[in-house]
């Protein structure tokens, strides 16, 4: 027996907002929820009742939030060009590395230091070492939206980045620092 195969679309307005909180324009665009094909009875509707709770594993931290009637729950989002190819996708864990790349600083007398802070801290200089920076990225955990009947809505998201950081790189020892910034 074949599934029936539907779909859910619904209209979304978009009004984007200067700085003074005025809308600068508006239009609708059609968003298409389709079916999973694997024989669901009518279409999904990318809204869920919300969730009363929340627990942060990295901070051992629940909370319960006042919830809209409904919750949207982000998926994943794909990008395409003019002519349907996908050039860029984003998803929940989904890394975004930066391009590995190397930096120097200096070793001196097993003192490291950026090479910023020294002038004469240059390739060629024997004291001068590269490190590795390869772990740079930022990633979404999740996103959701409270929907509210009132037209407004609350906005969860839980992401992470991390940037390289000379000043607490070890030239010496060839590893690369970065700066870890979680944010909820």
């Amino acid at each position: 027996m074949a599934s029936i195969r539907s779909s859910y679309t619904i209209p979304i307005r978009i009004r984007p907002h200067g700085l003074d909180g005025s809308p600068l324009d508006e239009f609708v665009v059609d968003i298409t929820i389709e079916d999973n094909g694997e024989g669901s009875k009518g279409p999904c509707s990318p809204l869920t009742p919300a969730p009363t709770c929340y627990y942060d594993a990295d901070s051992l931290r629940s909370c319960n939030y006042p919830s809209g009637p409904y919750t949207w729950i982000w998926d994943f989002t794909v990008v395409k060009n003019p002519s349907g190819d996908i050039y860029t996708a984003f998803a929940p864990f989904l890394f975004h590395n930066i391009a590995t790349f190397t930096h120097g600083g200096c070793c001196w007398n097993g003192f490291s230091t950026a090479a910023k802070y020294d002038p004469y801290c240059v390739p060629g200089n024997p004291e001068y070492h590269e490190v590795t920076v390869d772990d740079a990225y930022y990633v979404r955990y999740f996103e959701f939206l409270d929907l509210y009947d009132n037209n407004t809505f609350e906005r969860r998201l839980r992401s992470e980045t991390s940037n390289y950081s000379p000043d607490s790189s070890n030239y010496c020892t060839g590893e690369a620092g970065y700066f870890v910034d979680p944010s909820f």
